[in-house]
């Protein structure tokens, strides 16, 4: 009735995409992104079978291989999912 209890919702906020350990990006084999050639991240070791949306945002990027995708959020925040 209030809305004491309600929680607003931000579309900048960036939301687990999976069930996952998370961990430094340097320990990343891939050179290109633990040397951070990419940006600066995290990286996480998936234990599940479904990856979801990190954030609001429109579909950017789909790599033909089918490993990852780019989303941009409404502020111009670019975020890659591989």
């Amino acid at each position: 009735m209030f809305g004491f209890l309600k929680k607003e919702k931000n579309n900048n906020d960036i939301v687990a995409i999976c069930d996952a350990v998370m961990f430094p990006l340097e320990e990343v084999s891939d050179q290109g992104f633990s040397r951070k050639l990419m940006g600066d991240g995290v990286a996480f070791k998936i234990s599940g079978d479904t990856i979801s949306s990190p954030c609001d945002g429109e579909l950017t990027a789909v790599f033909p291989t089918g490993h990852a995708f780019g989303l941009t959020r409404g502020d111009g925040v670019e975020v890659l999912v591989l």
